[in-house]
């Protein structure tokens, strides 16, 4: 049997993994559930290349993010996403620097 050894900190003592608040837990839930009753499959958990949706490769992730195209939870995860501002890896079929993108504004013009 094998054990995985703690994250350990600047003191050299086992670290905590972080703590989810409770809205983030319930979301991240209910995204899962999402995925879980697909009755399509979920590209990301059901690809070859499951790291892809976590790459730090733009070629990679920007395949990652085209096979959400067709994902019936990509709303779900997009919202997700929107809501607690995850800064890594593809949802809701976008990659950071896709996300990172400035919303263009419309110019107003002076009457």
């Amino acid at each position: 049997m094998t054990t995985s050894t703690p994250t350990t900190g600047t003191t050299g003592r086992p670290t905590a993994p972080p703590r989810l608040s409770p809205r983030k837990a319930r979301d991240l839930e209910t995204l899962h559930a999402a995925i879980t009753v697909a009755t399509d499959p979920v590209p990301c958990q059901s690809s070859d290349h499951p790291l892809a949706w976590i790459s730090d490769d733009p070629d990679e992730a920007a395949a990652a993010a085209r096979a959400c195209r067709s994902c019936s939870v990509l709303e779900a995860c997009g919202s997700y996403q929107r809501t607690h501002r995850e800064p890594a890896g593809v949802w809701g079929g976008k990659t950071p620097s896709q996300r990172q993108r400035p919303k263009r504004t419309r110019e107003v013009n002076p009457r």
